[in-house]
């Protein structure tokens, strides 16, 4: 049986462990990069994806002498992104950082083919695990879980939520939480996180599921109220937030909600072991970890071969969920 990625399972790997050392890669990947190197984003500046891209881009700038730049695709639910990346030439000068979306979950939310093969990718590296929470806007005086469901039962298809678009991995955990609870609210999509963040604190939509490091400030402001997290455990940037089961609330394990640097087919292994290498040095640093930590997110890393395995169980665990749900992007 399918046992979920956990942070345990990667926090717990020695970099020593799990990549080859810098001295056995072939000459072609020590010349490496010869290029500038763009990470491309599928969301508007602003939100969690785009915060560790730019993070981690100055230290791999560093680590590999060439400079690193973001550039933020958004755009048809991660599709843009991904098929600029898979066009891309494999060179190991263009890399994805996405959460597990575009490769684990779209070919089962479109009916219609991708403009891109899900399976034709170099995996490079898990980057960072995510924590996610359900909040409101104040003025609905919803102040707990059980309110919320209350209210959504009282006033079926009134209370809306705000979404990061309509195939996103949080919108999935949202509709998952909404078969698993009958509950009856309306999803509102928007272009990226950052909107969909702006949307419930102005008011234009009660509610939103997003990650803990994006809510966190505006719940320490008075400007949202949180509900619950979802996951096993509290976010260390709120403590006081409960969890569903806390609640008194269960639903099926959902797997980890991860981000991580993904490629074009066929860059060469020996610049993908490289990447793979600096990266995980990367994550390693102090400063870095520190920072991740600020925003409720936990430093991955591992193997090449362990992203490939958490995206085709994330594939088939998200793939039965959409099944289930009927849920279609392409509507």
């Amino acid at each position: 049986m399918f046992e979920p990625l956990t942070r345990r399972t990667y926090l717990r790997q020695s970099l020593a462990l799990v990549v080859p050392s810098i001295a056995s890669l072939p000459v072609r990947a020590q010349a490496y990069p010869e290029h500038p190197i763009r990470v491309i984003v599928a969301y508007p500046p602003g939100g969690p994806v785009d915060f560790v891209a730019r993070l981690l881009s100055a230290g791999i700038s560093k680590r590999l002498s060439q400079p690193v730049t973001v550039e933020n695709r958004p755009g048809g639910n991660g599709l843009v992104a991904a098929q600029h990346v898979a066009s891309a030439k494999p060179d190991g000068c263009t890399l994805h950082l996405c959460l597990s979306t575009p490769y684990s979950m779209l070919q089962s939310l479109y009916r219609r083919p991708l403009p891109y093969d899900p399976n034709a990718r170099s995996d490079i590296v898990l980057a960072a695990a995510v924590q996610s929470i359900l909040v409101v806007n104040p003025r609905t005086g919803i102040k707990t879980m059980r309110d919320y469901m209350t209210k959504a039962a009282q006033s079926p298809g009134v209370l809306t939520y705000a979404s990061p678009g309509t195939a996103q991995i949080f919108t999935l955990a949202k509709e998952l939480l909404k078969a698993e609870l009958s509950l009856d609210v309306r999803q509102i999509p928007y272009q990226g996180v950052a909107p969909a963040l702006q949307a419930v604190l102005a008011g234009t939509v009660d509610a939103a599921l997003l990650d803990v490091g994006t809510i966190a400030p505006h719940v320490s402001g008075g400007r949202l109220t949180p509900l619950c997290v979802l996951g096993k455990q509290r976010a260390r940037a709120m403590p006081d937030v409960p969890t569903l089961e806390e609640v008194g609330i269960r639903v099926p394990v959902m797997p980890l909600i991860w981000m991580g640097f993904a490629g074009p087919r066929d860059i060469p292994t020996g610049i993908v072991q490289n990447l793979n290498v600096e990266i995980n040095r990367e994550l390693q640093e102090p400063s870095v970890t520190a920072t991740l930590a600020q925003q409720s997110l936990d430093p991955l890393g591992g193997s090449s071969d362990q992203m490939k395995r958490s995206i085709e169980d994330d594939a088939r665990v998200w793939g039965s969920l959409i099944r289930r749900l009927g849920i279609h992007a392409d509507e």
